[in-house]
């Protein structure tokens, strides 16, 4: 060992190596805060961090600089470590747009999300990212796409622009973006960007783009029923993969002299359950109200039914739910049921709209 390290010790050689490590560090870093390396990408690399138990809280990182060699990485890093995670941040950049896309499509293939981010190892947190060229055509394989409005998304190499406008790519970035239901207007956007500004891409342009997928559940709608009225949201966006109830409302029920009732949608897995009551424990309603204090309400078994002919379940509000109900910033649903038949769960953060119909209903009852 010595010979092959040049002669000394070990213990020198790792002294030595530490010495060499820190002062690359100390190098690297006066560096980027001088603004000599500004736009520093790091090698790329896969992590797999847990923020707690939560399988919501598993993330698959993706970070630094995407070339040819990583999609098959990638395959290999999956196979070998089985991650438990299903949500990718992304934050580099890549000047290989068939690589980019051929990672955007394993990630599709695979179902998981993608999120523009990086992890804070200093306090646990997911922080804004950046993703450019490469990285942000696999961001775009995301069965569900999000990013914040800190992160930044976009196209900043001239090169990339000219290949990606290319006759020999443009029909593959064009059949690609159909294939994520990413609207073509993207490849106008960038194919027609011209000069040394980066092609950055704001939430707005991303929703217009569909770039970004709608999230959680639609506003809190007020619609008649046949015995009452109702304050319902409906999904329309990916939460996360394994919560399988399709929507949630607050119901006056006026037939039985006026009781509230809170609703769960479910999908068809989900309604089987009714054919095993005995093995529920009930409904459970999690409200946070504007001092962001957070209670748990049940709802037995006995105060719940599944109406004939419908994939909803029905849990009678008491007066101290009713209440919170009216003064509710949150709300989060879930059937306490065995694990075999999914997760059935909502949450929904409420704007002022979500009150004022969600407080029509409760006075329409009173």
């Amino acid at each position: 060992m010595a010979a092959l390290l040049g002669g000394g010790s070990l213990a020198s050689y790792r002294v030595n190596h530490r010495i060499r490590r820190l002062a690359f560090l100390v190098v690297a870093g006066a560096a980027m805060v001088l603004g000599l390396w500004p736009n520093a990408v790091f090698a790329q690399s896969f992590a797999n961090h847990a923020f707690g138990h939560d399988l919501a809280r598993h993330v698959i990182v993706i970070s630094g600089e995407i070339t040819a060699e990583t999609p098959s990485r990638f395959v290999a890093w999956l196979n070998r470590e089985q991650p438990d995670g299903y949500i990718i941040l992304l934050d580099g950049d890549g000047a290989d747009p068939r690589a980019g896309m051929a990672l955007g499509q394993i990630i599709r293939d695979h179902g998981f999300e993608t999120e523009v981010g990086r992890v804070e190892y200093s306090d646990g947190k997911i922080a804004p990212g950046r993703c450019f060229d490469a990285c942000a055509l696999a961001f775009l394989g995301g069965q569900a796409r999000r990013f914040s409005d800190q992160a930044f998304l976009g196209f900043q190499g001239g090169a990339m622009l000219k290949s990606i406008a290319s006759p020999q790519l443009s029909a593959d970035f064009v059949t690609y973006l159909i294939a994520m239901d990413v609207d073509v207007r993207l490849y106008a956007a960038v194919a027609t960007h011209t000069g040394a500004v980066p092609l950055s891409l704001s939430r707005t342009q991303s929703k217009k783009f569909r770039i970004i997928t709608p999230d959680g559940f639609s506003s809190f709608e007020l619609s008649a029923r046949q015995k009452g009225i109702a304050a319902y949201a409906q999904r329309v966006g990916t939460t996360r993969p394994f919560d399988t109830a399709t929507g949630m409302g607050v119901i006056c029920a006026q037939a039985g002299g006026g009781e509230i009732w809170v609703e769960i949608g479910t999908d068809d897995t989900a309604s089987h359950a009714a054919d095993h009551m005995s093995q529920l424990d009930g409904m459970t309603i999690d409200i946070t109200d504007h001092n962001d204090q957070r209670r748990s309400f049940n709802i037995p078994v006995e105060d719940m039914f599944t109406p004939k002919g419908t994939k909803t379940w029905h849990g009678r509000a008491d007066e101290t739910l009713i209440a919170a109900l009216g003064n509710a910033t949150r709300i989060e649903t879930r059937l306490d049921m065995p694990k075999s038949f999914g997760a059935v769960y909502t949450s929904h953060q409420l704007v002022e709209t979500d009150r004022h119909a969600i407080n029509a209903v409760l006075a329409h009852c009173e």
